[in-house]
């Protein structure tokens, strides 16, 4: 059912090095872009930065993620669960969401990966 594969093996090394350059790639693009069209947000009392921030950083780092863990064969619930995170850091980008709209979609994505498992391995079983 499993096979062992080698730490330093090609077929381990791949998916990483894809999410990393997929990611290096986008996140200056999409700073760009928000910087040119003030997709930004302004330094406010309760975040940390001081200067204006670019919104959207999250599509680059969830498309490198995403497409990872596509190449490396994780459950597709699994994926489902990151791909609604995703969504959701995107949907308060554009709306301010309250918390427990966030608590919400993360309990679904939280679901959504322990009925997954991994290789078939449950997550959610006690026993």
């Amino acid at each position: 059912m499993y096979s062992v594969v080698p730490l330093l093996s090609i077929e381990i090394l791949i998916p990483p090095f894809v999410a990393l350059a997929l990611t290096v790639a986008l996140i200056p693009a999409i700073k760009g872009v928000s910087k040119r069209f003030s997709l930004v947000r302004a330094p406010a009392g309760d975040r940390w930065h001081e200067t204006p921030t670019p919104h959207y950083g999250g599509i680059g780092i969830s498309s490198g993620v995403i497409v990872a863990m596509i190449m490396a064969g994780v459950s597709p619930l699994i994926v489902a669960g990151v791909g609604l995170i995703f969504v959701l850091g995107l949907l308060d980008d554009f709306f301010a969401l309250k918390p427990y709209v966030r608590i919400l979609f993360e309990t679904g994505a939280a679901a959504l990966a322990l009925f997954g498992g991994i290789d078939g391995i449950e997550l959610w079983s006690l026993g």
